[in-house]
């Protein structure tokens, strides 16, 4: 597939990556498969779930909790 692990990091061609979720999870149809990024935009958080050749991808929402004074 492209991809290289280096201390935890995985690096490779980001534009196959959901089309070798998608396969490797068919291999492994019992197992979930958990795949996060970051896009290049601040914010752009998401991560990519897959079990039995079926992805679903979700975006972060990012929220800040009012700040209390005592």
């Amino acid at each position: 597939s492209g991809y290289n692990w280096d201390d935890d990091n995985l690096s490779g061609k980001w534009y196959t990556a959901f089309k070798d979720l998608e396969a490797t999870s068919k291999a492994f149809p019992d197992g979930v498969i958990i795949l996060a990024g970051e896009g290049e935009d601040s914010g752009d958080l998401w991560k990519a779930y897959a079990k039995g050749g079926v992805v679903k991808v979700v975006k972060a929402e990012v929220t800040y909790d009012e700040p209390v004074f005592d």
